[in-house]
């Protein structure tokens, strides 16, 4: 029998019964807390109740350890939340300019990410009012401008106008800002001296707000997000913003005819823009005419709503101009919309997208949509009796469509899979093995490369696994867009032949 030492010796191997959280080591723990410091919930849809934010001072009344892990770690006071109501007690006032200076102390002098927002509660007030609670504040702020390096102002215009900008000279540490403001039937002008002001400025977003007419060039600025703009207005920014090299548009609405963008402005270049995303954005057509060159883009995506979506014919003639090396197209149009007109030309499209690595697509319920992007992609060409056999000879010899193509996706509720698993088979089977991390190569004659990789909605995959398992097997990548309850019950409503 062994002895009560050596059972005691033997204890020491055990795993420690210290709680695993008291165990991770600082730098670990130090991006977790970083992680949840910084939080990036959209200023506008906060919701009204009161919003309690999880910072240091919630995380240091866990345990001891915990406490003094965050009064000693200055970057996690670097960001500072002040989400409060238009209305604010002279009490709240006072403990809010109380904490940002404990903030602000405990930061140490280290760049800071500063969000603010004003919440409308529906009770009535006045400038004069917000001014009285939130100048101590804003005084704060601006007296660390020097430190700012991540600044987002939601319809805190009064803080913009009266602070930013007539008293700060310069903002050396500035890289990203941004301005919003609840939408409005016409969009406001902010004055943001600031830009000319921040040298390291290149990320810049505006929500229902846009330049001031006159406003100068910033050739500075790299990364531009414009939500809830006039469609003229978001073409206003791009002139003074030829630098950008990645614009995402939300909500675009279309031109307010009284202020419309005169055809006699010079046309918008735009040589070093790679990424373009539209998000159910009308007007987008005329937004793309207005557009003469973007030479360098490489991603294009556009997804759409009822009512939004663009002819496409449009951004046809915007490759055609640009000359320009595209690898990633997605185009994803509302799921109830049939979408008349779009197919017809997505082939011309294609057709013209020689380097696409990356096509993504969704049409919803047009049931022509599958077997119109099956029949365009595929190598071997099926045709219906009435064509000759002088027009098959010459389909035969012409290039394949998207030779550089390497993953698909296609969304869709209405028609047949076939044809699109029929292709996939011919492109598998006749193409060339891609190399990974390789960009689009310049194939002649009829050479491609295989689609190692697709996705399908949810609804097909029994068909997709059955008919594509000696691929699959071969390594083409295959994934599922999991089904809505929505998107399912259309699904059913259109199999049983309701339109």
């Amino acid at each position: 029998m062994p002895s009560t030492n050596a059972l005691t010796e033997g204890q020491t191997d055990f795993p420690s019964s210290q709680p695993v959280y008291l165990t991770l080591p600082p730098e670990l723990l130090c991006e977790i807390f970083s992680y949840i410091c910084d939080r990036t919930e959209p200023l506008d849809l906060i919701p009204s109740k009161e919003y309690i934010i999880p910072g240091p001072y919630f995380l240091g009344r866990i345990c001891r350890h915990w406490r003094d892990f965050v009064f000693s770690s200055p970057s996690l006071w670097t960001y500072m939340h002040l989400v409060q109501p238009a209305l604010l007690s002279k009490r709240k006032s006072q403990v809010l300019v109380a904490l940002l200076a404990e903030y602000l102390g405990h930061s140490e002098g280290l760049p800071l990410t500063i969000r603010v927002g004003i919440r409308h509660t529906g009770l009535p007030y006045t400038g004069g009012q917000i001014q009285r609670f939130y100048q101590p504040i804003f005084e704060l702020l601006a007296a660390e401008h020097h430190r700012w390096k991540t600044i987002e102002m939601f319809d805190s215009t009064y803080f913009v106008t009266e602070y930013m900008n007539p008293s700060l000279p310069q903002f050396p540490l500035l890289h990203s800002a941004s301005f919003g403001t609840p939408v409005r039937p016409s969009v406001a002008t902010v004055d943001v001296t600031l830009l000319q002001n921040a040298p390291s400025l290149h990320n810049l977003s505006l929500t229902g707000m846009t330049l001031p007419d006159g406003a100068p060039v910033y050739h500075h600025l790299t990364y531009l997000t414009a939500s809830k703009l006039f469609c003229e207005d978001v073409l206003a920014l791009l002139r003074r913003t030829p630098n950008l090299q990645s614009c995402v548009l939300i909500d675009m609405r279309g031109s307010a005819s009284a202020r419309a963008t005169p055809r006699t402005l010079r046309p918008i270049t735009l040589m070093h823009l790679e990424s373009l995303t539209a998000r159910n954005c009308a007007a987008l057509d005329e937004l793309l005419e207005g557009i003469q060159s973007v030479s360098s883009l490489r991603d294009f995506r556009c997804t759409a709503s009822a009512g939004h979506h663009p002819s496409l014919t449009s951004l046809k003639h915007l490759l055609q101009r640009s000359r320009c090396k595209l690898e990633t197209l997605q185009i994803g149009m509302g799921l109830h919309l049939l979408q008349e007109g779009v197919a017809k030309h997505i082939e011309p499209l294609l057709q013209l997208s020689e380097t696409l690595t990356r096509l993504m697509l969704r049409f919803g319920m047009d049931e022509k949509f599958p077997e119109t992007v099956a029949r365009i992609l595929d190598p071997v060409r099926m045709h219906p009796p009435s064509h000759t056999s002088e027009t098959d000879e010459a389909e035969e010899k012409s290039p394949v469509v998207c030779p550089n193509l390497k993953h698909l996706e296609m969304e869709f509720y209405g028609g047949s899979v076939q044809p699109v698993l029929r292709m996939l088979k011919n492109r598998w089977s006749l193409g060339i093995a891609p190399q990974p991390n390789s960009g689009p190569v310049q194939y002649g004659g009829r050479d491609f490369v295989r689609i190692s990789s697709a996705r399908f909605p949810e609804w097909c995959r029994r068909q997709v696994m059955l008919q594509l398992t000696e691929q699959i097997e071969e390594g083409l990548a295959i994934d599922f867009v999991p089904e809505t309850s929505e998107e399912r019950m259309i699904k059913l409503l259109f199999d049983s032949g309701f339109q």
